[in-house]
């Protein structure tokens, strides 16, 4: 006799998983890291231009620098699905 077992998709779903959890960070933050920068330089071009540069002047608005993630935040943190 023998018996009929399904077959087990989880090991395929586990790994689409796995891409997942990798890429999601870097993804997110790279998109919000764009949309600051694009506020950033709508503000600093404002700014720059008339009449936001005469009121820029009299109320001393700095230019905001864009924003770079440092080297240790490029990085993807480690996952661990292994029992301890």
């Amino acid at each position: 006799m023998v018996e009929n077992y399904p077959q087990l998709r989880a090991n395929e779903q586990f790994n689409r998983l796995m891409d997942e959890l990798g890429g999601a960070p870097r993804t997110a933050s790279r998109f919000e890291r764009m949309r600051y920068n694009e506020r950033i330089q709508e503000y600093n071009t404002g700014r720059r231009q008339f009449p936001g540069n005469l009121t820029a002047k009299v109320f001393s608005f700095k230019e905001y620098p864009f924003f770079e993630a440092p080297a240790e935040a490029r990085q993807v943190p480690k996952v661990n699905f292994k029992p301890s």
